[in-house]
């Protein structure tokens, strides 16, 4: 039966080991969201230019595989709707999974903080909740609430704008699109679901 001494090493050190999991984690969120914003950049230009879009894409497309002939733009079209569904699974599964360490991490903190009379690690706990700052409240706003509302739109109105310019019958580039746009949608819904919800 270990010691005291030994189980208390042990929970710091799972404690220590379960942060830097989490600030890895942190750090990935925070790339896959500026890739969701780049990408939502590359949609926009597209909406906003769409032949300069397809051409500049086309070209860049042909100089980098070394491809001779002309690449149609609704394959151009899926690739970006492909990498923005992608970008936006990873992005919310992260910031869904740092979002439940967190308990987890308070939990640790305090069984930790009952051998120094509950005034010690309390970083993401007590000390972390008190006089929570406004700015803060409002980047937390903007990360959960207004950042999917915009992605959203963003889907919706690129949706509508291929819809506008597709021939009649409906191409298949634009089920495939519109099949792409819903399960971003589904997965903003969840997503603020989960963050609202638990609140």
């Amino acid at each position: 039966m270990p010691s005291e001494d030994t189980k208390l090493q042990v929970l710091h050190q799972h404690y220590q080991d379960t942060f830097k999991v989490q600030q890895q984690h942190l750090r990935s969120r925070d790339r896959f969201f500026f890739l969701v914003l780049a990408t939502a950049g590359v949609m926009l230009f597209q909406m906003a230019f769409p032949q300069a879009a397809s051409n500049a894409f086309a070209q860049f497309i042909a100089k980098k595989f070394e491809i001779q002939q002309s690449i149609d733009t609704s394959f151009i079209s899926a690739l970006v709707w492909f990498g923005l569904l992608a970008l936006v699974i990873r992005y919310f599964q992260t910031a869904v999974h740092i979002e439940r360490q967190y308990g987890y991490i308070r939990h640790l903190e305090s069984q930790l903080s009952k051998h120094y009379d509950g005034k010690s690690f309390t970083r993401e706990g007590k000390h972390y909740l008190s006089k929570y700052p406004c700015f803060s409240n409002w980047a937390a706003t903007l990360y959960t609430g207004v950042f999917p509302i915009l992605l959203m739109t963003l889907v919706a109105t690129k949706l509508y704008s291929e819809f506008r310019t597709a021939a009649c019958p409906l191409p298949w580039a634009f089920w495939v699109d519109s099949v792409l746009g819903a399960c971003i949608g589904i997965s903003v819904v969840l997503y603020m679901r989960m963050i609202h919800g638990k609140k």
